[in-house]
């Protein structure tokens, strides 16, 4: 142990790796690590291009489509992340993002309450509640409201009594949405899965307020995921090298999931288990036996990278699949 130079890691974690205790170095796994697709990089680019230079003047939006575990949410959190850096970086008061997941069960006024509770407005005294949230956002100054998972919206059911949602409601949700843009003239984001497009796209007046379409695809087996294991095992502080780049371990966790959140779990939980077994490494062989049966069938994450990509017709390019004798 003592001869290990450690280079597997990144430079920041060697020395927990080298001297750190069990418990240390479980809690280090345990930490939350952002890295994503690359389709996440790029998304956050153009949020924090509407944010900065395409609202302000006149009612706009964004959209990020992507099934679950792709990274919707994240993404979001990243461009709070980024904006409060760069308010840092530049001496300026931080704009704050606001995310919050709303009942979305097709009552305006539920849907009101939970927008002005996300943005802290009270209703106290009488106000109207419709004009203290839309002053509230303007007085804090927001750089974005996000509403996450709006295809709930458009399931046509709610969620608690699998009734209906006749579609006047559901009229009347978007239409304080688009009334809170309009008068805000804050950006307003939004996460759906890829069905739930055309829905958006049917309310014209919504639509037409979107200048930004985000799409995240799902992993495969090509040479972005191949790096993206690899970033994943040098933020571990595992004393031997797992070799997770290995077309192998890329192939077989492909074939399993095609979430980063699933995979960044499994990777954990298999970082978790090495170090309390005195393995220091997670080979593909500890992997499969911890998740012995696929989190998602062939057909099923073939049928969901199906729909991610034709959900917006100018999806970001993929990089191609690896080939057999391509050795990362």
């Amino acid at each position: 142990m003592d001869e290990m130079n450690f280079d597997h890691l990144n430079e920041g974690i060697r020395e927990l790796a080298r001297t750190g205790s069990k418990e240390e170095r479980i809690a280090a796994i345990n930490t939350k690590v952002y890295i994503h697709h690359p389709a996440v990089t790029i998304g956050l680019m153009q949020l924090k291009d509407l944010v900065k230079n395409d609202c302000g003047i006149r009612p706009c939006g964004g959209v990020i489509v992507g099934e679950p575990g792709s990274g919707k949410s994240e993404l979001v959190d990243a461009l709070g992340r980024g904006i409060a850096s760069d308010a840092e970086r530049d001496g300026t008061v931080a704009a704050e993002v606001v995310r919050f997941e709303p009942t979305l069960d097709g009552d305006p006024d539920l849907l009101l309450r939970e927008i002005a509770d996300a943005v802290g407005a009270s209703g106290a005294g009488g106000k109207d509640l419709f004009r203290e949230t839309a002053e509230q956002i303007k007085q804090r100054r927001l750089a974005a409201v996000c509403l996450d998972d709006l295809h709930d919206l458009f399931r046509q059911a709610n969620k608690a009594s699998r009734k209906e949602i006749p579609q006047w409601r559901v009229n009347a949700c978007l239409k304080l949405i688009r009334m809170l843009m309009n008068t805000t003239l804050v950006p307003f984001l939004f996460t759906m899965v890829p069905s739930a497009v055309r829905f958006l796209i049917a309310d014209d007046q919504l639509d037409s307020r979107i200048q930004k379409r985000v799409v995240l695809p799902l992993w495969g087996a090509d040479r972005d995921f191949v790096e993206f294991l690899k970033k994943l095992e040098r933020e571990f502080p595992l004393k031997r090298p797992s070799n997770l780049g290995r077309l192998e371990v890329a192939r077989w966790l492909s074939k399993n999931t095609k979430s980063t959140r699933v995979i960044t779990q499994m990777i954990r939980e298999g970082m978790r288990i090495a170090v309390m077994l005195d393995r220091e490494s997670v080979s593909l062989s500890l992997l499969k036996q911890l998740y012995p049966a696929a989190s998602m069938s062939s057909a099923a994450a073939k049928a969901a990278v199906k729909r991610t990509q034709s959900a917006v017709s100018d999806s970001a390019p993929t990089a191609g699949a690896l080939e057999d004798g391509f050795v990362p």
